[in-house]
């Protein structure tokens, strides 16, 4: 994907505090290519840097053209001086193009050693810790330390009553690149099985889906010098 099919989320913070964009100065995943994406935090400050695919169809993704899912995948890495305070994600089903809207997010938490995280709730809170977020919805068994890139794909799918389906996958890239990826479903912490089911009747996470919206990417800080790492970005929504 261009340049010209993203844009930031609006009340993202500033450059000034985050830097954000490529760069062929780090070194990609397993297969990735001579740039990546990231972002640096230069600042103390508390919020979210959030980049939404901003392509026909998929700004938002919503009916009548699509039923309003879909699936986000790439490559991530946290990365960073200090221990917490930071955490990187990949999102769908965003209620609006604001850092304040809510949606499904799979990512790293802000934790140290950190756990891979699927989480309800505001993107500008990020992937908190498992001990910290109510939106919580699962964890996975391994924890991990900075510097691991990651392959993460997350899906929404939302059928026709109103549930929305959560599945997450990793692919193990140390061994298979990010342009051959072999899906396996994440371990978790939980008794749930394959798959998170978001019921209509808001029973199970404890509100209402999201059936549709925006899908993407962020960064979320409250600390200097934390930064993510993002390449070989994949957005497909649910015919």
């Amino acid at each position: 994907m261009a340049e010209d099919d993203w844009a930031f989320a609006s009340n993202s913070l500033p450059e000034a505090s985050v830097k954000r964009g490529v760069t062929a100065g780090l070194t990609p995943p397993n297969g990735g290519g001579d740039f990546i994406f990231g972002f640096n935090s230069i600042q103390v400050v508390d919020g979210a840097v959030v980049v939404l695919c901003d392509v026909t169809d998929f700004a938002p993704i919503q009916p009548p053209g699509s039923k309003g899912g879909g699936s986000i995948r790439a490559a991530i890495k946290r990365v960073g001086a200090g221990n917490d305070h930071w955490s990187g994600f990949l999102f769908l089903c965003a209620g609006g193009n604001d850092v304040s809207d809510n949606a499904y997010m799979l990512g790293l938490e802000d934790d140290y050693p950190y756990r891979i995280t699927l989480r309800k709730g505001a993107l500008s809170d990020g992937n908190q810790a498992v001990a910290d977020d109510t939106g919580l919805l699962r964890s996975s068994v391994t924890t991990y330390t900075p510097d691991t890139w990651h392959h993460l794909r997350l899906d929404a799918v939302v059928n026709d009553n109103g549930d929305v389906v959560l599945s997450a996958w990793e692919n193990a890239v140390a061994s298979n690149d990010v342009t051959s990826p072999v899906w396996t479903r994440i371990s978790f912490n939980d008794s749930v099985g394959d798959y998170y089911v978001d019921d209509a009747l808001g029973i199970t996470s404890g509100s209402l889906p999201y059936t549709s919206g925006y899908i993407g990417f962020g960064f979320q800080t409250e600390d200097t010098a934390r930064r993510i790492y993002v390449d070989h970005v994949e957005c497909i929504r649910q015919l």
